[in-house]
């Protein structure tokens, strides 16, 4: 079961322990709603075709292509989704040479990276969902080059991927200039990872714990907040050293950063410490004789 589906949960584990650890709510969402106040979000124009909008592909595309700002955009689920088209038809010098340029520097225009990231986000898409029985995937199955296949990416969803990237570098500006002295990773698991569906962050940057948000719904959800906790907590060892957590709702150009410090014991009503919450979280979903790893 996913972290996202653990959280849905009452009565899983890590659930039960955010609930009973950090029952203090009240107010702890203020700053995404205050955030929000007033602000547009970057909305996807109408397919020329009438088709629906492919808000998953689309997610999947920008996430891709806000995190190929951070790490190589050839990252473990991409290539396995590669290699899971190329089993069932696929060009495998074609895959080959898209995960190539995807391992390598950002391309000079804006177009070719968001093209590059639209495949990305399907491969990454095609793991994670065990399927690609859609037209989307049509062109990876059946197309010889990378350059014929990027010319196949619709050009106003192209230019979607463009304009949401450029709000969400503005809005990880600060991180961005913190991260010249920290670590930037992508896509990281944490130690206790394993013990729910191998969550996993978006981004970890300048100590902070991002999830990125591609959706342009107002409404703060709590369960949002929880998981970036969640994985936070789940960083047994401190092998992050992390201190904020983060959600960006990257439509809106927005960065809302909690402090660590300051949150958790307002979530407690007490004061606590980061370690112990860890460690105590560790216990909980360690099974029987068997301790998390």
């Amino acid at each position: 079961m996913s972290l996202k589906r653990e959280l849905e949960s009452p009565r899983s584990p890590i659930r039960r322990f955010l609930d009973e650890r950090l029952p203090e709510t009240t107010g702890v969402l203020d700053p995404w709603q205050k955030a929000l106040r007033g602000v547009k979000p970057q909305l996807p124009g109408d397919d020329p075709a009438g088709d629906p909008t492919p808000n998953a592909i689309l997610g999947h595309a920008i996430t891709a292509r806000i995190s190929w700002d951070y790490a190589p955009a050839d990252r473990p689920g991409i290539r396995a989704g590669g290699l899971a088209l190329v089993a069932d038809g696929a060009s495998a010098a074609m895959i080959d040479e898209l995960l190539n340029r995807l391992a390598g520097p950002l391309p000079q225009h804006p177009y070719d990276s968001a093209r590059l990231s639209w495949f990305a986000g399907l491969l990454d898409r095609a793991h994670r969902s065990g399927r690609w029985d859609e037209p989307a995937y049509q062109p990876i199955l059946t197309t010889e080059t990378v350059d014929e296949l990027l010319q196949l990416v619709p050009a106003h969803w192209a230019a979607d991927i463009v304009a949401v990237e450029r709000k969400a570098e503005r809005a990880l500006a600060p991180l961005t200039a913190e991260h010249e002295a920290t670590t930037g990773l992508v896509g990281v698991t944490m130690a206790g990872s394993a013990a729910v569906g191998g969550a996993e962050a978006d981004l970890v940057v300048a100590s902070t714990v991002v999830d990125l948000k591609v959706t342009a719904t107002t409404k703060t959800r709590l369960r949002d907040l929880h998981q970036v906790l969640a994985l936070a907590l789940l960083d047994f060892d401190d092998e992050h050293t992390l201190t904020h957590v983060g959600l960006a709702p990257v439509r809106f150009g927005l960065l809302i950063r909690w402090d660590l410090a300051e949150l958790l014991p307002q979530m407690a009503g007490r004061t606590v410490e980061l370690a112990q919450l860890r460690r105590d979280l560790r216990d909980r979903l360690a099974p029987p004789n068997k301790p998390v790893d």
